[in-house]
């Protein structure tokens, strides 16, 4: 298929199932470089320099994007639908992202340290902010005229809710101690990624089986079906699903 990593300084990869090269997402330290023939065009090149950055995708016909223009000045273009697409990653101090393919600022995930903003509006609302600031994270998806999720509240008392449906959908990170996730909008507690610093655990009752990572500890899997934002804290207003897991 590829070899993403060949040397420290010669990157190559090859995918001969289509008969030519796929591409090599790093060539060089210094000189990236990245081909797709098999559509007979170049695909493009994540990551062309450490100072200018490209990347060209003309299986359309047209430039694709570039996640990573310069390390200070970050620029994206898709042009396979004849607009900008977004730009993940603007300036170290003032980052900034738009998608144009609505017509519409789409977001943008990452705005300053200190403050962080995210806009959609492709539906003409705002979408989410993943990171607000250091210390009061705080998100807001109004697509559906709610509130959407926090993914990361504060640093010692995350929290997170999706109202678009009704309910609670889940908090990622809620301590940095005690981890808790639950999604309500389908009625079930859907999974929590990182239990703990030390004990991770993940549980989706969605398929009834519990999904965590691979780690040789005991852990305790739990699920909190109504978050009390005041308190930051669940408030169990049915039997916890709890499950105990030791992985190999």
């Amino acid at each position: 298929m590829y070899n993403p990593i060949f040397k420290l300084q010669e990157w190559t990869a090859v995918d001969l199932s289509s008969g030519h090269e796929m591409y090599n997402p790093i060539f060089k330290l210094e000189e990236w470089a990245a081909v797709d023939l098999s559509s007979g065009h170049e695909m493009y090149n994540p990551i062309f320099k450490l100072q200018e950055w490209t990347a060209v995708d003309l299986s359309s016909g047209h430039e694709m994007y570039n996640p990573i223009f310069k390390l200070q000045e970050w620029t994206a273009v898709d042009l396979s639908s004849g607009h900008e697409m977004y730009n993940p990653i603007f300036k170290l101090e003032e980052w900034a992202a738009v998608d144009l393919s609505s017509r519409h600022e789409m977001y943008n995930p990452i705005f300053k340290l200190q403050e962080w903003t995210a806009v959609d509006l492709s539906s003409g609302h705002e979408m989410y902010n993943p990171i607000f600031k250091l210390e009061e994270w705080a998100a807001v998806d109004l697509s559906s005229g709610h509130e959407m999720y926090s993914p990361i509240f504060k640093l010692e008392e995350w929290a997170a809710v999706d109202l678009s449906s009704g309910h609670e959908m889940y908090s990622p990170i809620f301590k940095l101690e005690k981890w808790t996730a639950v999604d309500l909008s389908s009625g079930h507690e859907i999974y929590s990624p990182i239990f703990k610093l030390e004990e991770w655990a993940a549980v989706d009752l969605k398929a009834r089986e519990s999904l965590c990572p691979r780690f040789s500890v005991l852990v305790v899997c739990i699920a909190f079906p109504k978050f009390r934002e005041s308190q930051a804290s669940f408030q169990s207003s049915r039997p916890c699903a709890t499950s105990y897991t030791t992985f190999h």
